[in-house]
């Protein structure tokens, strides 16, 4: 989510004229048929372009709301453009990356084993944005792959339950694909003329007894609408793996914890360059965003599991960009959610959202630092195993600190600036 990333956009459906997809569904509702048909419609169409709007309600936060633009056009199999500035387009088998206006810059990398793949390598460090499902589902060779493309990196190994006729809202008819997980479901419904998938609401539980995140997507594509002018990459620019690498000129630093002084929940001052002598955790986080409502928790485990194995390692929740004006209106919002989530962590606030600036962008972003404030990962978004991650890595670093490498000589050397357990440079 966002970073965010959109922190967190939600793929899925679509309002489209009737002409596009060709014949009826077939009767009665065959729900493989039925994914089959809308990846086929993308494939076929000359040109959808539009935007998408998202409402997401975590448990104890307002109703967050995002809009995305993207699309598909002739040249492009895809192109996303984020709330943040950054630029998405896939061409022949590759992924091509804009910040903002920058053309002198460009990512570049093939898509490889799978699209949602390519763009999580792309944002690496940020947070990626999920692909739109009916990219996947374009995108998708198999049964299988067509159903994967509705896991939305929320849901564990979604299965398909059932597919109905229904009518929609606006009095169309149209046809409903239900898809379960252990943690959550889907519920597609895609318009029953043209094939494509109209709606998506998603349900995932963040733990086991705790109230489902809810999200709804709604979409408005136009077919053969013209394609936005979009970036390319300027005479001789350079090229790069990840955004990260156009951002870091600008937004790295030497001491990222210097002179940083936050405000925790209770209104008492931290100094965050005051608190060496081991590895330090900081997770960025606000209340709105869907994708930090499931990482809070693992962030909470590591530091159970660090405490109760005697892992030296201090670990912070850090929130941001709310727009909370003070500490005190931030307790009066986050005390209540944090008690919710059961997630007992000390949380700084980061007011003005300068200091997550300062680190990275994206929501969630988890950021480990060394025993001098040296930033030596990142870990954006919904990272598979981030607490098994983090304790690898962190174990690392408390095992480099008592064993020092040496220099030639013979005396103690320091790292390399920029390097560290999972490669940051």
């Amino acid at each position: 989510m966002g970073a965010g990333l959109i922190a967190f956009a939600l793929s899925a459906g679509f309002a489209v004229m009737p002409a596009l997809g060709g014949a009826q569904n077939p009767a009665p509702c065959d729900a493989a048929a039925t994914l089959e048909r809308a990846g086929r419609a993308y494939r076929e169409a000359t040109s959808l372009t539009g935007g998408a709007s998202y409402d997401i309600r975590v448990p104890g936060a307002p109703v967050h709301h995002e809009t995305l633009e993207f699309g598909f056009g002739p040249g492009i199999d895809l192109y996303l453009r984020m709330p943040q500035g950054y630029v998405v387009l896939v061409r022949a088998g590759r992924l091509f990356g804009f910040a903002g206006n920058r053309a002198d810059t460009v990512v570049m990398r093939p898509i490889g084993s799978g699209l949602q793949a390519a763009v999580d390598a792309a944002f690496e460090g940020i947070g990626p944005p999920l692909v739109p499902v009916p990219a996947l589902l374009g995108a998708a060779a198999t049964p299988s792959e067509r159903i994967q493309a509705f896991a939305l990196k929320f849901l564990a190994s979604p299965a398909i339950v059932g597919c109905a006729a229904s009518t929609g809202a606006d009095g169309k008819p149209e046809r409903q694909v239900v898809l379960r997980a252990s943690n959550g479901s889907v519920k597609a419904r895609f318009d029953d003329a043209s094939g494509l998938l109209r709606e998506l609401d998603l349900e995932v539980a963040p733990a086991p007894g705790q109230p489902p995140i809810l999200g709804t997507a709604r979409y408005h594509l136009v077919p053969d609408g013209r394609t936005p002018d979009l970036p390319e990459p300027a005479p001789g620019a350079a090229v790069v793996s990840r955004f990260s690498e156009i951002d870091r000129p600008r937004k790295e630093v030497e001491a990222p914890l210097s002179g940083v002084v936050l405000v925790d929940l209770e209104g008492t001052l931290v100094r965050l360059d005051r608190q060496g002598g081991s590895p330090l955790v900081l997770e960025f986080w606000a209340s709105w965003c869907a994708p930090c409502r499931l990482t809070l928790p693992v962030v909470e485990e590591f530091a159970r599991r660090a405490r109760s194995t005697h892992l030296p390692v201090k670990v912070f929740l850090v929130n941001t960009l709310e727009g909370f004006q003070s500490a005190a209106e931030a307790r009066v919002h986050l005390a209540p959610y944090l008690a919710g989530a059961r997630v007992g962590l000390p949380t700084l606030v980061d007011l003005d959202g300068s200091f997550h600036s300062r680190l990275g962008s994206g929501l969630p972003l988890t950021v480990l630092l060394d025993a001098s404030g040296r930033v030596v990962a990142r870990y954006s978004g919904l990272e598979p195993g981030l607490a098994e991650k983090l304790r690898a890595d962190v174990a690392n670093l408390v095992k480099r600190s008592a064993n020092p490498p040496t220099s030639r000589g013979g005396a103690p050397g320091r790292p390399n600036a920029g390097t560290g357990p999972r490669g940051e440079s």
